[in-house]
């Protein structure tokens, strides 16, 4: 790959894929250490100053537009950047979002015309009347938290009957898996700050292979699953006829209900990408809260970075396009774990108020902090995005200035590598790059050109730090307010005869 191939039209002209080449370019830039990026993202982007494509769309050529494309969306902190408000504004133009992991500890925050919603087992783009939603079999599903959730869609006349597929290989999340839950933090000795929802006993029963999928429900043998299930679980505290009562409550109750929703999730989300369909596949965690690769033990009992999001799916590595690095303006973390720019402090207060950072799944106040460059570095050497959303841009508006962490340093010395121990990354010491803020509203800008010269700043050091363009950014809480780099990006209409093929589909 070389910067006159990349600088020209050559690779369509030759029938080249349009992602291709931006695609290896930016896996290759991910893996390169920060001072080659600077030399390298010129080479990429070529002497026309070529960006990366995104979701079928090339900057230069706004009215050339390719469907059939996969998106995965990676959240790329410690979660709640705003995932939720992406999905919900890619869903407007996408045929299907694949809610592909995690449960009802992670709370996806959706604001439209006003209304609040809130969810933590459907997918976030269930909102636009012509996609499809499904919830993907790398989840844990809690049946009332769902059933919650439609109760309200319905109240605000959403009509989601033909439009929710369930997997059948999800795994399902009982009362049991909470019980466990909260014991477990109980006797910790340090807590971990859980949601208390059972979602990492569920994912445990599931490594165990004791977990119930929702393909054993209209099983003869689901009352021996469930009851196998329990006494792995609760061991002395089991009880058969508190068990009894719910295999009676799934069978008779739940199961009428779920029946009519459930699919085999893997072929239907490959039906639509064969179909020629844009799918989205929505992360249910986030990056640093990885079991592997984020700051364990303070972090979720599976695997969210992206690589498990496309095991969850169901879905190969080649088939996806596009690789969206969901980045919040300032950096917030729910519950216990280090957190180095963490602001305790009359201006975290402020971010705090101004973003209304209080917890989707238990309202409990987040902590916040500056912006980590570092550490989304660290996310895009394990996710290699191809762009970025700036998220919550709006939570800085009235601060004279602004902070960004650019380096870390351990004992005196600058560290090149993300810390593995939680202790270590407790005693970094943060150095910082000071940007002056805007103090006004930003929240009518549909533009980066519309935004004020402090926020173009701040994009522009996100951009050259990370070696990944930001394609978006939120200006406000409602779906429209996003301001995009390019008017294609902002509003990516699909073909008419698009409309036919959902309709066969579903």
């Amino acid at each position: 790959i070389n910067a006159e191939y990349m600088g020209t039209s050559r690779h369509r002209e030759w029938g080249v894929p349009s992602m291709m080449l931006p695609r290896a370019a930016q896996l290759l830039s991910a893996s390169l250490p920060f001072q080659a990026r600077a030399k390298w993202g010129s080479i990429r982007q070529g002497h026309h100053d070529r960006k990366p494509y995104f979701f079928g769309v090339d900057p230069m050529e706004p009215t050339k537009r390719a469907w059939g494309e996969v998106l995965a969306i990676v959240p790329a902190q410690w979660g709640n950047e705003g995932t939720g408000k992406l999905v919900d504004f890619l869903g407007t133009t996408s045929h299907l979002c694949n809610r592909v992991s995690g449960g009802p500890n992670a709370g996806h925050h959706v604001r439209l015309h006003g209304v609040d919603f809130d969810f933590h087992s459907l997918p976030a783009g269930i909102l636009n009347p012509k996609t499809s939603c499904l919830i993907g079999h790398g989840c844990v599903l809690s049946v009332p938290t769902l059933l919650r959730e439609l109760k309200l869609l319905e109240e605000h006349h959403v009509d989601y009957k033909k439009r929710l597929k369930i997997s059948d290989r999800t795994h399902l999340l009982f009362a049991a898996h909470q019980q466990v839950d909260r014991s477990l933090e109980q006797h910790r000795g340090a807590p971990l700050g859980s949601t208390l929802r059972g979602v990492g006993p569920a994912y445990s029963s599931k490594a165990l292979r004791v977990g119930v999928r929702v393909c054993d429900l209209y099983t003869k043998e689901f009352p021996d699953l469930v009851h196998t299930l329990h006494q792995t679980l609760l061991k002395d505290q089991y009880n058969a006829a508190t068990v009894d009562a719910e295999v009676h409550r799934y069978q008779k109750i739940f199961g009428p209900v779920l029946k009519p929703l459930i699919c085999d999730g893997i072929d239907y989300t490959h039906s639509c990408i064969n179909r020629g369909m844009s799918v989205v596949l929505q992360g249910g965690g986030a990056a640093m809260l990885d079991v592997d690769d984020g700051t364990y033990p303070f972090c979720m009992a599976n695997n969210s970075s992206l690589g498990a999001l496309l095991a969850s799916a169901g879905v190969g590595p080649g088939l996806v396009t596009d690789v969206v690095g969901v980045v919040k303006a300032y950096t917030t973390r729910v519950g216990t774990g280090p957190f180095p720019t963490e602001l305790k402090c009359a201006v975290g207060d402020a971010i705090r108020t101004a973003g209304h950072e209080y917890s989707t799944s238990m309202d409990r106040a987040r902590r916040c902090g500056w912006l980590d460059l570092v550490q989304v570095q660290y996310a895009h050497q394990l996710n290699a995005f191809n762009s970025i959303c700036l998220s919550k841009l709006y939570g800085l508006n009235a601060l004279d200035e602004i902070k960004v962490a650019v380096d870390y340093k351990l004992d005196g010395r600058s560290i090149a590598e993300y810390p593995s121990c939680a202790e270590d990354l407790d005693r970094v010491e943060v150095v910082y790059e000071t940007i002056p803020g805007w103090k006004c509203d930003v929240s009518e800008a549909r533009r980066f050109g519309e935004l004020p010269l402090g926020a173009r700043n701040l994009i522009e050091l996100v951009q050259d730090f990370v070696g990944v363009q930001v394609r978006w950014v939120g200006v406000g809480r409602e779906r429209i307010e996003m301001a995009a780099q390019s008017r294609a990006a902002l509003d990516p209409a699909p073909p008419a005869w698009l409309d036919s093929v959902r309709t066969s589909l579903i």
